[in-house]
């Protein structure tokens, strides 16, 4: 048995935090912030003058890339096409802790360092599977690219780009 670190303490309120933002969001929280990042005001720039509203932009276009990937996947694995398994296994994760982190970006959270650490290996694991599947379907190439983009802007907001 491991002994409780600060880190642990974090990661556990962390993960609290997303699951909280996650049922609010899934629960159709009524603000138009949650609005917003439900993506019900696709097509234009997200809550503009946010601090991070070019995150969030990144962000919800990996959710709903990853939405378009998660049902190209399961018509494949309908089809019989076990290989695409993984993708959709990996999109469905990404998807499901993007929910979250575009909330916690949105809303500046003190929790953000940690969500784009995260971020940056989960829709990283995500690119790495659906780059298997790109040269043959494009949504999977989408969802790559869109998961780069993820990729991108946590790694700029972390400076680490």
């Amino acid at each position: 048995m491991h002994e409780e670190t600060p880190l642990d303490d974090r990661r556990r309120a962390l993960m609290v935090g997303a699951g909280a933002a996650a049922l609010a969001l899934s629960a159709g929280a009524g603000s138009a912030l949650a609005r917003e990042i439900a993506g019900k005001g696709a097509g234009r720039k997200m809550m503009h003058g946010r601090k991070h509203a070019a995150m969030v932009d990144a962000i919800t276009h990996c959710i709903q890339a990853g939405n378009d990937c998660i049902v190209h996947c399961l018509d494949l694995i309908k089809e019989g096409d076990a290989t695409i398994i993984d993708c959709l296994r990996s999109a469905e994760q990404m998807r499901n802790f993007c929910q979250a982190h575009a909330y916690l970006a949105a809303s500046d959270s003190p929790f953000l360092d940690d969500a784009c650490r995260l971020a940056i290996e989960i829709c990283g694991d995500c690119k790495k599977e659906c780059d298997k599947h790109a040269k043959k379907h494009a949504i999977c190439k989408a969802c790559a690219d869109a998961c780069a983009g993820c990729v991108d802007a946590c790694k700029k907001h972390l400076h680490l780009a």
